[in-house]
């Protein structure tokens, strides 16, 4: 019988084969009985753990020979016979004393036997690359290769910045202004610096060759809108050509003034006739009718229609306005007719919707249409066409002819209205069925050359044979429809209507700001209308608005 002790002994062998940390700072070598030693190898406790078995407790039991000069197998608790010759050198250490017969080692340990290789060592880096070691043991004399190994490792990546971004734009167009760039870090908040920075941009100076940088001019008007312009820096030698910004100013309602006629939609702020408002010599005052009516305001006004289908089935549709200046001839543009001929043409006049069929209205077959022989539809330039009627067209309240210019330029900031059946909003692609109209500005030309830079147009326009006009802030605007229609003006020193000029072209989306519509500058053609006309009549265009 195994005594209490012994029990007891063997326990704490048994826990500290299985605690690894423990058991190999076990010494039995002086603690364990021949009872226990026989107990253990009954229950082959010993075999579980080689590890265990390589320390001393096989001395211990007498199990292992400690005369090296005896070639015998001394391992009790193992069958030698079973080990493999890669087991035998892979635990050489071990083997060299348990089991050197049955691994032929009786002549002596082969030379130069590694140990294995301890564990990897920790990645130098917690991110990014670093390297990790390992080490290994020489069991005899003689063995070749390094006893220390190293490789790279990365246990994750590190958190890293990307490319910056581009400068954005300069926060001032005047003086000292700044701009900034972005980047982002692949782990919010873990990577070292800034996100983001910035530096000094527009350092122009405030004043070269005679131009006052980053000052608004004067506003052209007191009130009822009118237009100022700054230029915020000038990289041209010449002042002339500096980049210049435009805006709107004073678009506040006028004052109330007495007079006997007021022009069109002023609010009763603007006379025929201001003193001191730079006019010639007032001519006759003439309004239409007597009185401003709705019905027949811009009796001149033409709807052109493109008629097609089978008798039964015609059909009538929008493409262009036009500008009665004849009971013969339709003021319009050139390009509203790059694919029509004068037979599938109906002109309608009088009308302000497109389904009035009243005796009030006149529908007029086109016999002849006569573009500007230097038109281009390349560059827009000589935009301008007339349409001989086949008839005259009867003069009425509700129809008559609009006055040429006859010499009077349109000034700058002038109030003037355009007028049309086109869209009235430039993504909802249908003609309105009124007749609409719309107040604007005469705006200096730089405004349109500015806003239409990039347009094929572009480098073409000129002021002399066209005018800009709208608001700078948008929002009023002709469209797409209203080609060919006029923009009509009251004369500087009364109030007879004039066509200024002609509906050529304009932003694709309609109304945005800083992209006023370009328009055909009619007083530049006038010696080519008369002569068109006077082919039929020898006076020419007479205007007659009484």
């Amino acid at each position: 019988m195994r005594s209490t002790g012994s029990v007891a002994v063997l326990l704490l062998i048994r826990i500290a084969l299985v605690r690894s940390e423990e058991r190999y700072n076990v010494s039995c070598e002086d603690t364990i009985s021949t009872e226990d030693c026989a107990f253990m190898k009954e229950y082959d406790w010993c075999e579980d753990d080689i590890d265990f078995l390589q320390r001393k407790c096989d001395y211990t039991c007498g199990w292992c020979s400690k005369n090296d000069d005896e070639c015998t197998d001394r391992a009790l608790y193992l069958d030698c016979s079973k080990v493999t010759p890669q087991r035998c050198l892979k635990y050489a250490q071990f083997y060299s004393t348990r089991c050197r017969k049955s691994c032929n080692w009786c002549g002596g340990v082969p030379r130069g036997i590694w140990k294995e290789w301890s564990a990897w060592s920790e990645c130098s880096h917690s991110c990014s690359e670093g390297v990790r070691m390992r080490s290994r043991h020489c069991l005899a004399e003689g063995c070749k290769g390094d006893s220390a190994d190293i490789e790279k490792c990365k246990i994750k990546d590190c958190a890293t910045w990307g490319d910056w971004s581009a400068w954005g734009a300069c926060d001032s167009t005047c003086g000292k202004g700044s701009q900034n760039r972005t980047r982002i870090c692949s782990a919010e908040g873990k990577c070292p610096g800034n996100a983001d920075e910035s530096k000094d941009c527009n350092l122009h100076p405030l004043q070269a060759k005679g131009v006052k940088f980053c000052v608004w001019s004067a506003c052209s008007r007191s009130c009822g809108g009118g237009t100022r312009s700054k230029v915020s820096y000038c990289p041209l030698p010449d002042p002339k050509k500096c980049p210049t910004t435009y805006e709107d100013c004073n678009t506040h309602k006028c004052p109330y003034k007495k007079c006997i006629e007021y022009r069109y939609r002023s609010d009763e702020s603007a006379c025929c006739a201001d003193i001191g408002d730079g006019c010639q010599n007032r001519a006759s005052r003439r309004v239409i009718g007597g009185t401003i009516a709705k019905p027949k305001q811009f009796a001149w006004m033409a709807r052109l229609e493109a008629v097609g289908g089978r008798p039964g089935t015609r059909f009538r549709r929008l493409f262009c306005g036009g500008s009665l200046i004849h009971p013969l001839f339709i003021l319009t543009a050139a390009h509203c007719f790059d694919n029509i001929t004068p037979d599938h043409i109906q002109v309608l006049l009088g009308a302000i919707s497109r389904d009035d069929t009243s005796t009030l209205t006149q529908r007029k077959s086109v016999a002849a249409i006569t573009k500007h022989p230097h038109y281009s539809d390349l560059t827009s330039l000589n935009d301008i066409a007339l349409l001989r009627l086949a008839s005259p067209a009867t003069t009425t309240d509700f129809v008559r002819p609009v006055c040429l210019p006859k010499g009077e330029e349109t000034k700058i900031d002038t109030s003037c209205f355009v007028a049309g059946w086109g869209f009235t909003r430039a993504h909802v692609p249908l003609s309105s069925p009124n007749l609409m109209e719309a107040k604007v500005r005469h705006l200096p030309f730089g405004v349109c050359l500015k806003g239409h830079k990039s347009s094929p147009f572009g480098p073409s326009m000129n002021s002399s044979s066209m005018l800009c006009a709208g608001t700078i802030a948008g929002g009023v605007d002709t469209c797409r429809g209203d080609s060919g229609g006029p923009i009509m003006c009251q004369r500087c020193s009364s109030c007879e209507w004039y066509v200024a000029g002609v509906t050529s072209f304009g932003a694709i989306k309609c109304g945005i700001a800083n992209v006023p519509a370009v328009y055909t500058r009619v007083i530049h053609y006038e010696d080519w209308i008369n002569e068109v006309v006077n082919v039929h009549d020898p006076l020419g265009v007479v205007c007659n608005q009484i």
